[in-house]
């Protein structure tokens, strides 16, 4: 900690010392305004000195004058609520001095204003003691311990410890100006981090996810029977004929199919001719049969009055048996002309044959270039089918950056003209065995389902691949960063209203946190917002007069 004299001064020329005690952020330093309030006005002469620390919950600032044995002493305590940058406002604030032998001494204090607590304390031995700051307020309670400070037995003793000098560069920025920008803070240290690899890719149908339907002849596009062409959009299964196509035929081909249709019709032609006469047969031997059957009873009737012979009955019972087998034999040749003539009842009409189409994967018709009656070449692409179900996230990795292939776990991506980040999971499906002549990079895919149907075909992301994680790199936010011709620099603590200026040597960046190199230590605090803010204070405050009162 230091102490200091707290008095107007001119910056930079003048400025009180500010030394951190710990790497909490528990500081004592010279003030560079006057925080003395109306209730609490500063003795002429008298040392103020500062002490701050940053908590979980709130950033506290302890105002006092050097601490004397049984000498009642007047104090502020600012704060800031972490979560808002905001001024602690409501409930209460009480310091909190443990001493010697194991003393426990309360001291409220009571709100001024937002921010602003002032009160009294009283300690009744000399010694070293520890000081704390008990705050219950609208953001939970904390206990934010400020160090130990030492009590002196007499104001002697006390005039006799010199205040110490302020740091080159200090800039001053007081909470009235921190609060209005709530700017918020941070405590540098070790977090994890992971190493990204960032470029630039694209989503494209996985090996087997895209199939294109070529005319298989020169030909007239059809539709399929009783269906129709189907339009961009539609989705289809593995197997469906999505249309027809109507070869074009050569002049032989034309010939040898009105020959064909020529031999159907002969074929018509003479089983025609064969129903007919086989017809013709049929009526003739049923009429001998009639005729026979009345000759056969008379001659059955003459034999037995003895008068006719045996031989004529004979005669009869041949014919109408002669007659029967060429009924027999007439219906079998009338069945054999209606079986032939009902198996060329389904023949054709004699054309061009219809080749189909048929969709070799399922999923969602891309594209049709052709329209229903379009001619088309053999050869010629029809339309294209994608299968989205689930996608290749494809990043194009720089030839320079080969190096690094070999640690990729997995990625993160995120299409352009979206804020929707997707994670890929898993380490590559397949890295490319050559480098892209035009581009210089390098094909890295991984598998990403697509079950929404969210990923399209040919969208370009942006890509982050992950090479290795760092379990305790020093990093701050990106927004603690500003910039100053192009270096990074950072805004450090020293007594809450005074910061210096870090110049930054930085590394990998991840998920808004940017890895330091060199610049800082574990246990500095920095401003973690508007640093900017702090940057514009300093360039206007060089050589002006800061005063503040309360």
């Amino acid at each position: 900690m230091s102490h200091a004299v707290r008095r107007p001064v001119v910056l930079p020329l003048v400025l009180a010392f500010t030394v951190a005690l710990t790497p909490s952020c528990r500081r004592e330093s010279h003030d560079s305004h006057d925080h003395a309030s109306a209730d609490h006005p500063a003795a002429p002469g008298i040392v103020q000195r500062t002490r701050a620390n940053l908590g979980e919950r709130y950033l506290v600032h302890l105002i006092h004058p050097d601490l004397v044995r049984g000498a009642r002493a007047s104090v502020l305590v600012h704060g800031t609520r972490l979560d808002q940058g905001t001024p602690i406002g409501g409930g209460d604030i009480t310091l909190v001095a443990r001493g010697p032998g194991g003393a426990e001494l309360r001291f409220p204090t009571r709100e001024l204003m937002p921010g602003h607590w002032p009160g009294d304390v009283e300690l009744p031995a000399a010694g070293t003691w520890t000081l704390a700051i008990d705050v219950n307020s609208a953001n939970g309670s904390e206990e934010v311990g400020l160090g130990a400070i030492e009590v002196h037995p007499d104001a002697a003793s006390a005039s006799r410890v010199p205040a110490p000098q302020a740091p080159a560069g200090a800039i001053p920025f007081l909470f009235e100006q921190q609060w209005p920008v709530a700017m918020r803070f941070e405590r540098v240290g070790p977090r994890p981090l992971t190493e990204w690899l960032s470029v630039s890719g694209r989503v494209a149908p996985r090996p087997g996810g895209e199939a294109h339907i070529a005319a298989p002849v020169s030909g007239r596009l059809l539709a399929p029977k009783g269906g129709r062409l189907p339009r961009p959009g539609d989705r289809v299964s593995a197997g469906d004929v999505i249309g027809v196509v109507e070869p074009h035929l050569a002049t032989s081909d034309i010939v040898g199919l009105q020959a064909l249709e020529y031999q159907q019709h002969q074929l018509r032609h003479e089983l025609d001719l064969q129903q007919l006469d086989a017809e013709r047969v049929l009526g003739s031997a049923r009429v001998r049969i009639q005729s026979g059957t009345r000759e056969l009873e008379r001659a059955e009737r003459l034999v037995a009055q003895t008068l006719a012979t045996q031989q004529e009955l004979d005669r009869a019972r041949a014919d109408l048996e002669l007659s029967r087998a060429e009924e027999s034999a007439a219906l079998a040749s009338l069945a054999s002309v209606n079986r032939l003539r009902n198996e060329h009842a389904e023949d054709p009409v004699v054309k061009a044959p219809l080749l189909p189409l048929i969709a070799p994967i399922a999923g969602i018709v891309a594209e049709i270039h052709a329209v229903l009656g379009e001619s088309v070449e053999s050869g010629a692409k029809l339309a294209t089918i994608l299968d989205l179900s689930s996608v290749w996230a494809i990043a194009e990795v720089p030839e320079s950056e080969l190096s690094r292939l070999g640690t990729i776990a997995d990625a993160r991506f995120r299409p352009l003209g979206t804020d929707e980040r997707v994670e890929a999971e898993s380490a590559p499906v397949h890295v490319a065995s050559r480098v892209d002549a035009t581009t210089r990079c390098v094909a890295v895919a991984f598998d990403v389902p697509n079950a929404g149907g969210r990923l399209r075909s040919g969208m370009l992301c942006t890509f982050e691949l992950r090479l290795r994680d760092h379990a305790d790199a020093i990093s701050v936010s990106k927004s603690a960063l500003a910039y100053e011709q192009g270096q990074p620099i950072v805004y450090v603590l020293v007594d809450c209203e005074t910061f210096v200026k870090r110049r930054l040597e930085l590394g990998l960046e991840d998920n808004g946190r940017v890895q330091v190199l060199e610049g800082l230590a574990p246990g500095d605090v920095i401003v973690a917002t508007r640093a900017d803010e702090v940057r514009l204070a300093a360039l206007s405050s060089s050589g002006k007069i800061v005063e503040h009162h309360h």
